[in-house]
């Protein structure tokens, strides 16, 4: 057999065999490989580097740590106990002055720190004995009573300062530095007389808000108005002033004047001047109503929210309709003949004195100290009937609002 026939048997062979197919043995091949080029082969690798990078940072940071708080305490526990010798000793001396007796004059305390220094000044020595400092010998002074010493001391400044004034040399007069014994304060009924007149400073930065910074606010507001929030196509525009009085920091009072000019329509079912109005009477098909409004609110109005220099509020109060001019037109229509109308007009005859609820919440924005804008949706409710025609009016809008703060 030639050596292109052996080659040409194995290919053949080879193309025809075909290997069982094992899962199992796939899976643990995949196992195998995951394993070896997992994530978690190269953290192991590293993991005790970091792990001894990070006890090094540790114990770094402690032996930082401890000379330093070691350090902070220590001067402090020194000079609460010199603190503390000092005044038992110096109690001890006023006693045995107000008694005549003999005073020994304690020696300064000596801290730890000190304690380990071998020099305390140029050419004096201090012996050192472990831990404790050889005591010196005390001397033994006899010591008068404070009230002598007082008038001695004052007989030998006045002395020194007359000899001082010959001299011709200016100086203070020791004696008003030197205050009377009889007539001195103790430490105690001084340090009480000063927390009984000291304020809050809080309290005298708070000044009270009640009628001042008092606002002045020229306000645009288009409005749709209808009867009972029907039949609502036509916008009318009101335009005014209002007045803003704090009452606290929070609670302001605001009223002011807007003139309104109400335009809307209604049906005549709605419309009845008083009771029995359209016996008799055809009814007509529509009614058009225009009239000119003097609006004067009342209302509280809360901040209840701000930010900086923005402001949320929400406002609530009631409103006055002076009715100025009010114009109606009815409208008749029947088949075959063209639509005709009448007009029925009054002029200073309605006024509702807290007629309508008024409800807004408003957005201030503050430009300066002094100068504001801001933005009010409202809905005004009618209590009662308006108008000529005892309507239960409308109206929804928003206030456009440009002011000033006068400051007190």
């Amino acid at each position: 057999m030639s050596d292109e026939e052996l080659d040409d048997l194995f290919r053949k062979s080879a193309e025809r065999y075909d290997p069982p197919f094992d899962p199992e043995a796939w899976r643990a091949m995949d196992r195998k490989l995951d394993g070896r080029h997992g994530g978690w082969s190269g953290v192991r690798r590293f993991l005790p580097l970091l792990l001894a990078l990070l006890g090094s940072m540790v114990l770094i940071w402690q032996l930082a740590d401890s000379p330093a708080t070691s350090t902070a305490e220590t001067p402090k526990t020194e000079n609460l106990a010199a603190a503390q010798a000092t005044e038992a000793a110096g109690t001890q001396q006023q006693a045995r002055a107000r008694n005549g007796e003999a005073a020994i004059l304690p020696e300064p305390p000596v801290v730890e720190s000190q304690r380990q220094e071998k020099h305390t000044g140029p050419g004096i020595g201090v012996s050192v004995e472990g831990d404790h400092k050889t005591p010196a010998k005390r001397d033994v002074v006899p010591v008068k009573p404070l009230k002598l010493i007082s008038i001695a001391l004052k007989k030998s400044t006045a002395s020194i300062a007359t000899a001082m004034e010959a001299a011709d040399i200016t100086v203070v007069n020791p004696q008003t530095l030197l205050p009377d014994s009889a007539t001195q304060a103790s430490p105690e009924q001084a340090a009480q007389t000063e927390i009984a007149g000291s304020s809050d400073p809080r309290q005298d930065q708070k000044e009270p808000v009640f009628l001042k910074n008092i606002s002045l606010a020229l306000v645009l507001a288009p409005d749709i108005t209808s009867v009972r929030f029907r039949n609502a196509d036509a916008v009318s525009m009101n335009a005014g002033i209002m007045v803003s009085v704090p009452l606290t920091e929070r609670l302001s009072l605001v009223t002011g004047a807007v003139g309104a000019k109400k335009i809307y329509r209604t049906e005549a079912s709605e419309y009845e001047p008083y009771p029995g109005f359209w016996d008799n009477r055809p009814l007509p098909d529509g009614i058009e109503a225009k009239c000119q409004v003097l609006d004067i609110p009342l209302n509280l109005q809360y901040h209840f929210l701000k930010r900086g220099k923005n402001i949320l509020s929400v406002q609530a109060g009631v409103s006055s309709y002076l009715m100025l001019e009010e114009k109606y037109t009815y409208t008749y229509q029947h088949a075959g003949q063209k639509p005709y109308s009448k007009i029925w007009e009054v002029s200073n005859e309605n006024k509702h004195w807290f007629g309508v609820q008024n409800l807004s919440i408003g957005y201030t924005r503050r430009l300066s100290p002094a100068l504001f804008v801001g933005a009010e949706p409202f809905v005004k409710i009618p209590l009662s009937d308006i108008g000529a025609g005892r309507l239960k009016l409308t109206s929804a809008g928003v206030f456009f609002m440009a002011g000033y703060t006068l400051n007190r």
